[in-house]
């Protein structure tokens, strides 16, 4: 027989840390580890989620429920949600609507006995943290139509790809594929900045600038220029 670990169940312990400007968590779950990491590629609007199972012995089943509000940027978390979202699946591909102008939530799975269990849809109302130490509104509903769920043995990983941008995209590359590009792009960009700031943690300060350069869409003049 096989151990089954419970990442709901489990009492764990967790560790955070930054590698080469990728936020990676990792999760002691009994001896056992569980990587968890977190790329968003460079100008897209999309985002790879990725868990790794570390450990010899036994697999591990996951449950991912991902919960969703679609506001305009400037609206308080309290914005009235109503009815649940739209959901479409065509074979590993989703997509969840809010309504017209707001373009749809894609999510693509990669990985071992990985699948998506509509279950009917919730609401729940959460308490963020920081809108309430600014004075905002900090409590608000979100909806979620259900759960991703993977069943990894060791050395194994499943992704959840989660993007507004085309299927073309969303697509054209997987997981290792998106990592090298974008580890690839971060050691160009240190490699032209002063060799003062090429290494140890100054390094991350030149990755950390470049995250304040961005593409208003909304310039449509300057980017022409």
């Amino acid at each position: 027989s096989e151990d089954h670990l419970d990442l709901n169940a489990a009492h764990f312990l967790s560790e955070f840390r930054l590698e080469a400007g990728v936020p990676v968590w990792r999760y002691d779950i009994r001896g056992c580890i569980v990587e968890k990491r977190v790329l968003m590629p460079h100008l897209q609007n999309t985002v790879f989620i990725t868990y790794r199972y570390l450990c010899p012995d036994g697999v591990i089943r996951l449950r991912l429920r991902p919960s969703m509000h679609f506001r305009e940027h400037e609206d308080p978390v309290s914005e009235v949600l109503e009815k649940p979202y739209k959901v479409t699946a065509i074979g590993d591909r989703y997509e969840m609507f809010s309504g017209p102008g707001v373009p749809p939530l894609r999510i693509h799975l990669r990985g071992p006995q990985a699948g998506f269990v509509l279950d009917g849809g919730r609401f729940k109302n959460i308490f963020y943290r920081v809108e309430q130490s600014r004075g905002y509104e900090s409590s608000g509903p979100l909806w979620t139509p259900g759960y991703f769920r993977a069943t990894l043995r060791h050395g194994e990983s499943s992704t959840v790809v989660a993007s507004t941008e085309g299927w073309e995209k969303v697509l054209a590359l997987g997981p290792e594929e998106a990592l090298r590009g974008e580890m690839e792009r971060r050691r160009k960009l240190i490699s032209t900045a002063h060799s003062s700031v090429q290494r140890d943690w100054v390094a991350e300060l030149v990755l950390a600038a470049d995250q304040f350069i961005i593409t208003p869409n909304t310039r449509v003049a300057d980017a022409a220029r």
